[in-house]
């Protein structure tokens, strides 16, 4: 009497995956002070003919967003870099979603429970390329999450005036440059979008009611 075995394999932590990789064109009909940018959806299966090339618009309070999804071919992902991109994914979606830290600390945690959580079947990552022939991920924006790439030597403002103090380091100027950030106090999420040099703790904020040093303004908060 024979008997079929069938053993689940696990792959091995080293080997590279094959992703098919659309670029995803964002065309906004508006005016924002923030620029769309492509994205890629990375999937291990081919979605066929129909998603070879799609357009449609998308309508959002401020007006419309053109769509333009264009298959660009294929990628090597190793089971890191998916890993690393997964814990992107989950962060950017759930502050676009919930915009604040806790619900971003609560979709870690489970990220790190392999075994409760279903593993993600698609991966969006940022592009650098815009010309939409070739899948080119944006891999410095995705490992910008675990890691603040400031190297001082190479910091072209050098100066003490360009030192930020954070929650648990100093850190440069440049690294806060365009990035999103957290205030340990209410547990909010913000981009930076610019510098207001000259000011400190001691400014006042005119508001409709009264005028508040900074400072004050904070602690009420």
């Amino acid at each position: 009497m024979n008997f079929l075995i069938c053993l689940k394999m696990k792959t091995p932590s080293h080997i590279e995956e094959i992703y098919h990789c659309y670029t995803i064109e964002m065309q906004q009909n508006f005016d924002d002070d923030v620029s769309f940018e492509n994205i890629i959806l990375a999937v291990k299966r081919n979605l066929g003919n129909d998603f070879t090339h799609l357009d449609f618009d998308l309508f959002v309070s401020k007006g419309s967003v053109g769509i333009n999804i264009v298959y660009v071919g294929t990628i090597l992902l190793s089971p890191e870099q998916v890993s690393v991109t997964t814990k992107f994914q989950l962060t950017v979606l759930r502050l676009l979603i919930d915009q604040k830290w806790n619900s971003v600390a609560d979709a870690l945690d489970k990220h790190q429970q392999n075994d409760t959580v279903p593993r993600i079947s698609y991966l969006l990552l940022p592009s650098t390329n815009a010309d939409r022939k070739s899948p080119i991920v944006h891999w410095d924006c995705i490992t910008s999450l675990s890691t603040l790439n400031c190297h001082w030597s190479h910091c072209p403002e050098k100066s003490c005036l360009n030192y930020v103090h954070s929650n648990d380091k100093v850190i440069c100027r440049c690294t806060l440059k365009s990035s999103v950030v957290v205030t340990p106090h209410n547990g909010c999420v913000y981009c930076v979008s610019g510098f207001l040099d000259g000011l400190d703790g001691n400014y006042v904020m005119q508001s409709k009611r009264e005028a508040l040093r900074y400072k004050e303004y904070y602690q009420s908060k």
